[in-house]
This record gives C-alpha cells, structure tokens and sequence, in this order.
C-alpha cells in the first residue's frame, strides 16, 4: 500500500502540521505510513478489535524497527524504564509525527475525526453504504451517511478523500450554483458548503518490483483502476462568520431560497435531507453507474450507482 498511501497524500495535499485522520484504519498501516513519511500528527479510528490489536502491534515492532539500537531510544528508555508501550509511543522517532490509534465507533469519535485537517475513507464498493452503525438510530442512515455528516463538522479547508462517493453530501457548490442559474436564481457562496473531484487511482510502477504496484492489497487484478473522491470543505459567507455548513434551495419557487440553512441539524448533528422552507430534497436521486471494479475488499461483488440529478432537487 506504499504507492496508494503517498497517492492519497499527494490528492489531499497533506501537509506536517495538519492532523490526517484514518476512519477505519484497519491494521493500521496508512496511519503509520503518513506519520513516519509526512511528519504529521497520524490518528486511526477502527472499530474491530482484532485488527486494533494487530495495528497496535505493528506501530510497536515499527518503533523499535526504526529507532531501535540508537543512542536516543536507548537514553530514553534508560530515563523512563517503566513506560508503557502506549507511552514511549508519545515520544515519536525523530522527523515522525504523533500516532494516535484507537478502537472505537463513528458516533464515540465523532468529534475528534471532525477536529482534524485530512480524512481518509476506505469505503470502497459502498461497503458502508450496506452497513449499519449499533449505535445509531434507527432510520439515521448508513455509516456513508454517518461520515458525511462528519465531513459537513469539519473546518473550512479541510480535506475527506474517500473511495466511494457520499451521496448524503448533495451537490457541490459549483453544482448547487449551476443549478440555481439555470433556475434564474443568483449564484452564492452559501450554495453548498464543499466542492468535490474525482480522481482515478491505478496501478503504479515502483521501484521494488517489475510490475506495477496494485491500488490496493485486497484486489485481485493489478488492472484494477479506483475512482477517488476528494472532498473540500469551504468557507461560506453567512452562518458562524462563514464556518458553519450550509447550503441553499435551488427550488425558484421557494421562498426561502435565499436564506441559507445550516447544513447539519441541531438535535443529533445530522445532515439536513430537504430545504426546511419548501421541504424540496436536497440530494439528487441515485440511478446506477457501475462501479469500475468487481474486487472488494468486502467480498467481491459489483454494485451500481450513479449520480443523475434529480430536476427537483434543492
């Protein structure tokens, strides 16, 4: 994944003083790789157990792989012979950002995931888009849909790149406003809080191996080509002094559609479905467009979405 992970620092723009975050980090490896090559602060949050414990267990083999026998390691654990595995970790190598890994649920970490810079999801094929979160209620959507009202939570400037697209977001503000001219509305920053890109992640040539070196560790081709989606919150121009997320109705016939709403709402933090003034869906309706691949990490199987939009759409 040595390739595909500097791929998504690369697309995020991720620098070392911002804060990348993991949302199911797996055994870890994508969080240990941005902390020990980008120099950032390197958070992971994963909800299985098995594979916490085995993410736990690289970053310290990892530790000791690279500091291990120098004069600084040794002082230090010299100087602090009592220390926990979990506090040396507090300590990181020269030239490596903090790593912070943790087990937990979307809705426990909720905040701190929405507190960092740079996000990546590994939801590829919509494998959470067909999973359910315990923790939430019922009828609150799938765990896509979970991760974009995170997303809708960050700061402006903050970055989520995930593997399939969060239909739950809506339109961007270059969409949003597309639509409102075309229904003879004004153009506006308030339009959508996010602008969105797809990028296409293949198979790379390496300098290790003779053949290019796969996307991702569970395909099984290594013509295997993945859509990205690169997700950037901005700044808006009215609510919370333009930090709050927002969106406006592209209905012409609605009387509010100017008035900008907040884009999460205020009991739960969810996202906003319908314009609160004329109840117009916010979201364009979903029709099919297959997926590039058929290899999943998840099984195997091949889904279709698409991204027609809906004339009635806000």
């Amino acid at each position: 994944l040595f390739a595909a992970t500097a791929r998504v620092a690369a697309l995020t723009k991720l620098r070392r003083d911002e804060t990348y975050v993991d949302v199911g980090h797996g055994v870890g490896n994508t969080v240990l790789q941005m902390a020990y090559t980008m120099g950032c602060v390197s958070k992971g949050i994963e909800l299985v157990e098995e594979r916490f414990l085995v993410s736990e267990t690289l970053r310290e083999a990892l530790w000791h792989a690279v500091c291990g026998g120098t004069q600084e390691t040794e002082d230090a654990v010299s100087s602090a012979a009592a220390d926990t595995a979990a506090e040396r970790h507090k300590r990181p190598p020269p030239l490596c950002g903090a790593i912070d890994l943790r087990q937990g649920d979307l809705v426990a970490c909720k905040a701190d995931i929405a507190a960092c810079d740079v996000a990546f999801v590994n939801n590829y094929n919509e494998i959470f888009g067909a999973r359910a979160d315990a923790k939430l209620e019922a009828g609150a959507g799938t765990l896509d849909h979970h991760v974009a009202s995170i997303f809708a939570a960050m700061r402006p400037g903050s970055r989520m790149l995930t593997l399939w697209p969060l239909h739950a977001l809506g339109m961007s503000r270059t969409e949003a406003n597309a639509k409102r001219r075309a229904a003879g509305l004004a153009a506006s920053d308030d339009a959508s809080f996010f602008e969105k890109e797809t990028h296409i992640l293949k198979p790379e040539q390496v300098a290790w191996r003779a053949d290019p070196e796969p996307v991702a560790t569970w395909c099984k081709s290594r013509d295997v080509h993945i859509e990205a989606y690169l997700y950037t919150r901005v700044r808006q121009a009215t609510l919370g002094a333009g930090t709050t997320a927002a969106f406006l109705c592209s209905n012409r016939k609605c009387h509010g559609r100017d008035e900008p709403t907040q884009a999460l709402s205020e009991k739960g933090g969810t996202l906003q479905d319908v314009c609160v003034f004329c109840n117009t869906p916010r979201r364009p309706a979903r029709r099919g467009a297959a997926c590039r691949s058929a290899s999943s990490r998840a099984g195997g199987s091949t889904s279709v979405v698409d991204d027609d939009d809906d004339d009635d759409a806000a």
